[in-house]
């Protein structure tokens, strides 16, 4: 079975959110992205299960409330914005447009995350460089 352009381009967004996360393996099909990845992808992120979290999902209704802890979470602990617009079912059932919908506030939440660290990473720079500066300027004052 060929994989479409859609199909490719959700595996892409999966496998960027994989790489910037260091996880592993990487999503060779979009039925990776299932319940199962979500919940990783959410514990990588936070470093903390989302509360709620049924620990052996054996049914459908397991996964589909799973993916729900999950986007709950994310919306009022994490985000604080509606993601009413994402439904669990359709993510639970492999439909690409909602699994995209998440995929894609997974990829925005990780862009924002990474870009805090890079400023507050050349904040570090910027002032330990100061104090280095400083250091030069009062030792040779003193000279």
């Amino acid at each position: 079975m060929a994989i479409s352009k859609s199909d490719d381009d959700l595996i892409g967004l999966a496998n960027n959110i994989v790489d910037k996360l260091n996880l592993s393996p990487s999503i060779l099909t979009i039925n990776q992205c299932n319940h199962f990845f979500f919940v990783q992808v959410y514990e990588s992120i936070l470093g903390e299960k989302p509360p709620g979290l049924n620990s052996s999902p054996v049914s459908i209704e397991d996964q589909i409330h799973n993916v729900q802890v999950v986007v709950d979470s994310l919306a009022t602990d994490v985000l604080d914005m509606d993601l009413s617009h994402i439904d669990v079912q359709g993510i639970v059932q492999q439909n690409k447009v909602q699994v995209k919908n998440l995929l894609e506030v997974f990829d925005g939440l990780l862009d924002c995350l990474l870009e805090e660290l890079n400023y507050e990473d050349n904040f570090y720079e910027c002032t330990k460089n100061k104090g280095d500066d400083q250091t030069k300027i009062n030792n040779s004052n003193q000279n």
